[in-house]
């Protein structure tokens, strides 16, 4: 019988055993927000075992964040562990890792056209920024 410990490489194992199974229509929380949120009951897995999220309302950046100066484009992987904490991940130029133990559900892209970003501040429909918002199954191998 096969497990994800038959798989010898960790983040092989982590890719396997770690998905979202279902969309999660991550998406401003409202107007002038600086907040995200998803529409919907969000399936994953955990180390091979499922997991369910409801859906998100007004979630905050995770603290922490350097943000992005004019000119940089910026990552923020938003993931859930087992218990269902919610957590963003930040990679500038690049899709970010994560820790152990995350599934990755999406992701917002944060393009500094003409002003600074700050997580957690700035408003994700700030015309001077260009947002993105994506779900995913896995992370991406290449950064859209």
């Amino acid at each position: 019988m096969a497990r994800l410990s038959d798989i010898p490489n960790e983040s092989q194992r982590e890719m396997c055993g770690s998905v979202c199974l279902s969309a999660c229509t991550l998406a401003i929380n409202a107007a002038l927000a600086a907040t995200f949120k998803t529409t919907g009951t969000t399936v994953y897995t955990v180390d091979g075992y499922f997991k369910t999220k409801t859906a998100l309302a007004a979630q905050a950046f995770t603290a922490g964040h350097t943000g992005l100066a004019v000119g940089q484009t910026g990552f923020y992987v938003v993931a859930v562990d087992a218990s269902g904490t919610v957590r963003t991940f930040e990679g500038i130029g690049a899709i970010p890792d994560l820790d152990n133990g995350f599934t990755a559900i999406g992701f917002i892209k944060v393009v500094a056209t003409s002003a600074a970003f700050v997580p957690g501040t700035t408003a994700l429909d700030n015309a001077s920024l260009a947002f993105t918002f994506k779900d995913v199954m896995v992370l991406p191998s290449v950064a859209p």
